[in-house]
């Protein structure tokens, strides 16, 4: 396997924040790099949230905002750089998922 650190890349890359539960954050970020580049070429879905609690103490909200990250985040920034980019100029979309479902973990 070969380290990054050993790896050379061409290009450019731009942080934005924002949150992803917000269709109009994920609109907005999409749009400042469709501004500054003049397309988006991949996006990595990988924003989670969790809270390590049990079910008995985890409260309806927190359930709701880690459904919301997960789900409707990855939803919300595929749906905006594709309208942004994508559907005309093409590009990658990478969603980064867990494995914990395979086999359970404690919380």
């Amino acid at each position: 396997m070969q380290e990054l650190s050993n790896l050379k890349f061409e290009g450019k890359v731009h942080a934005i924040t924002g949150d992803v539960r917000d269709p109009k954050s994920c609109v907005a970020a999409a749009q400042t790099l469709v501004d500054l580049y003049g397309k988006i070429d991949i996006l990595v879905n990988g924003a989670a949230g969790n809270f390590l609690a049990s079910a008995s103490k985890l409260s309806s909200n927190g359930f709701k905002t880690v459904l919301e990250i997960d789900t409707l985040g990855t939803f919300n920034m595929s749906q905006a750089v594709f309208k942004a980019s994508m559907a005309n100029k093409g590009g990658i979309i990478i969603n980064i998922s867990a494995t914990l479902h395979w086999n359970g973990s404690a919380l």
